[in-house]
């Protein structure tokens, strides 16, 4: 779209993108200034890049994990021009506020690569992990269950299959956020095992939630998976919280 201006709009404060990360969201940034024009696009929110996270990629100046609409745009503007391009400089400023004011996001969320050494018996096995923002996940061979955060700890409880339950635990590796590295452990029969995963720049598939009164699937045959039971809420405060509207 044009705009005679010929400089951006003035955006509405911050726009916080904390249930989004992990999503594919449109995000839109200048395409020229003179005469003002924009490009929209719509790209993936986090990823291995983090994108949308205010700040410099995974690790950046702002402080917490703050995911908003003008540090996304900027993002992806740096993305297409390169970071200290004059079109990504016009949008700037607009994430100031965002850097300093808007709520704190969980930036685990998204789609994650890990491989299993089923315990420890030199059995691997791979799967793609899909965390959502509300605190469920499942996983690409049929598992389903909850997960949560504290500080750099990621933990998950698989919540079908036969063994009760397969609780996983994971430190958020220092750099970047973009590895997580842990044991496993099944309480019922005192077997456990490793895993590490990374995550990748995919995004996340339509999310399939537990219904009443539904049976989720069953595991793997050779006994790996958990016991059958509705998912519960999450138990940490740090799953992201419920969308935010425009900070007035």
């Amino acid at each position: 779209r044009e705009q005679s201006e010929g400089r951006p709009e003035s955006p509405a404060d911050w726009v916080s993108l904390c249930n989004d990360i992990g999503f594919r969201r449109r995000a839109c940034y200048p395409r020229s200034l003179v005469p003002y024009g924009e490009r929209c696009e719509t790209v993936l929110v986090g990823g291995r890049t983090c994108r949308g996270r205010c700040g410099t990629a995974c690790n950046g100046l702002c402080t917490l994990e703050r995911y908003t609409q003008d540090c996304f745009n900027h993002d992806r503007c740096a993305d297409v021009y390169g970071i200290v391009n004059r079109r990504c400089n016009a949008i700037f400023a607009f994430c100031a506020d965002d850097c300093f004011s808007a709520p704190t996001c969980n930036d685990i969320p998204g789609v994650w690569r890990s491989t299993i050494d089923w315990w420890n018996d030199g059995i691997v096995g791979n799967h793609l992990q899909y965390y959502y923002p509300d605190g469920s996940f499942r996983t690409s061979d049929g598992f389903r269950g909850v997960w949560w955060r504290e500080l750099n700890t990621v933990t998950f409880q698989i919540l079908n299959g036969d063994c009760e339950p397969i609780i996983y635990t994971a430190q958020i590796s220092d750099t970047a956020r973009l590895m997580l590295d842990g044991t496993m452990s099944c309480t019922g029969n005192g077997a456990y095992g490793s895993w590490y995963a990374d995550k990748t720049n995919s995004a996340l598939p339509a999310q399939a939630m537990f219904r009443d009164g539904e049976t989720p699937k069953s595991g793997p045959a050779d006994g790996s998976g958990l016991a059958t039971e509705r998912a519960p809420q999450p138990v940490d405060s740090s799953v992201n919280p419920p969308p935010t509207k425009v900070q007035k």
